[in-house]
């Protein structure tokens, strides 16, 4: 029992455990959208802020006039006015579209190259204002020639450059100049809600830990209790059995040699207490071994009136009570089980319908067979049992502590205890509906 709610609480923290790496996988990718965006924009605006500078310490600056026709934004970035060229010939295919920043790209280039010193300052000051530190590479490719700068702005023994993603960027129109940024991911990228996941799942690994451990001792003690109580069975129900078996053979030996009938009276009262406190082991032991799996249980099929038979003769002509018992199912209608377990069962639930009822006793006992299981149902016209008790009678020493019960009849909570034990074993199950003052219908079930 122990391992199986340990193996169940570790699946449960094995779920948990996934959803929040889920979780967290989600909010990176997410993060990391989201930081590729801004850096793409970051990286676009340095590279017009390094045009400018480079475009007012040029010729152009110096010796032509700009105007812009036909632009309803005048401060537009370079990036933002766009020349088309766009043929007459309205089924042409052929259609140019070119921004500004590429037309002086092509202008400077020679006089006035970009500097990759320039744009790394450029890009990292962007970085800075959003108050992000990052490490970057970035690579120049002007026709055939290559260079690259590599900017360390985060110098941590944490910080390792192991991801990162790559943005392409043409500088002119024919593309013949391109700019290659390689931009490693911050740490802030990795944690982005990771402090409250981290800290939530923290208080729901202690809960978790707590809860195992409670869970433990909760179920350890029960098994306790439990090996206690089978201890305690066990011992008692041995110690007595040897001496009762030979008290009930002197009280025999002594009602055969005892000529005063007022002796043989009070012997056979004697004897018939004896005997009762010998059923009474045999079903303990019988129990203990029902749940143990040391019973051997003898299936066999036969009819299911040959169960209730005994008790249909033990209770006709009863003086007491005026016992009926009805049985309402075909005669015909078989059982596979064990023959001594049934019978001993549905005696237990006919024994305790006529303790539990009034002077004039109804019984009626009906079944019903599908192709699993046959069902047998035992009603009586008793005293009933309340709600509260319902679920807790097939305990073993359970009674129940109304006055009227306790005036109707002594027990020790054994019998429904050893009818659930025999439905168990035979993969059935055996439940009560009851009524104060009405009675109380018991559904036993065994497979077939």
């Amino acid at each position: 029992m122990i391992r199986k709610a340990l193996i169940l609480s570790i699946i449960v923290i094995f779920s948990l455990l996934v959803v929040q790496s889920v979780w967290l996988y989600k909010v990176i990718v997410n993060e990391r959208a989201d930081f590729r965006a801004s850096s793409e924009v970051l990286l676009s605006t340095a590279i017009t802020n390094e045009l400018n500078s480079r475009l007012e310490r040029s010729y152009l600056k110096k010796n032509v006039n700009f105007e812009y026709k036909n632009v309803d934004n005048k401060n537009a970035e370079f990036s933002d006015r766009k020349i088309a060229i766009k043929p007459t010939d309205p089924n042409s295919k052929f259609a140019v579209n070119i921004t500004l920043e590429q037309v002086f790209q092509d202008l400077l280039k020679k006089d006035v190259p970009l500097s990759l010193d320039s744009l790394a300052y450029y890009f990292s000051k962007e970085f800075s204002t959003s108050n992000n530190k990052v490490n970057f590479e970035l690579t120049l490719t002007d026709d055939d020639k290559t260079s690259s700068l590599e900017v360390d702005n985060v110098k941590s023994i944490l910080f390792q450059n192991y991801s990162s993603f790559v943005l392409d960027i043409p500088l002119n129109a024919s593309k013949s100049m391109s700019l290659s940024a390689k931009i490693y991911y911050p740490l802030f990228v990795y944690k982005g809600d990771f402090m409250i996941i981290g800290f939530a799942s923290f208080i729901l690994l202690i809960f978790i830990v707590f809860a195992i451990v409670l869970q433990f001792r909760m179920l350890s003690s029960q098994i306790s209790l439990a090996t206690l109580k089978e201890n305690l069975t066990s011992f008692f129900t041995h110690e007595l059995r040897s001496p009762l078996q030979s008290a009930l053979s002197s009280l025999e030996m002594a009602e055969m040699y005892s000529e005063k009938a007022e002796v043989n009276s009070f012997l056979e009262m004697s004897r018939n207490k004896v005997m009762y406190i010998n059923r009474l082991i045999e079903k303990l032991l019988d129990i203990n071994k029902l749940e143990k799996n040391k019973v051997n249980l003898q299936k066999e099929t036969f009819p299911l009136i040959e169960a209730v038979t005994p008790y249909l003769n033990q209770y006709f002509g009863g003086k007491d009570k005026e016992v009926e018992i009805e049985t309402l199912f075909d005669s015909s209608l078989e059982i596979t089980g064990d023959r001594v377990h049934i019978t001993n069962a549905l005696g237990n639930l006919i024994e305790n319908a006529v303790k539990y009822s009034g002077d004039n006793v109804h019984i009626k006992i009906d079944a019903e067979k599908n192709s699993q299981y046959l069902t047998i149902i035992v009603e009586d016209n008793g005293i009933g049992i309340p709600d509260a008790d319902q679920k807790k009678i097939f305990e073993r020493f359970y009674r129940v502590r109304s006055v009227e019960h306790s005036h109707k009849g002594k027990g020790f909570g054994l019998g429904l205890n050893y009818v659930k034990w025999v439905a168990l074993s035979h993969k059935g199950d055996v439940r009560v509906e009851s009524k104060l003052g009405v009675g109380s219908k018991f559904i036993l079930s065994v497979k077939n």
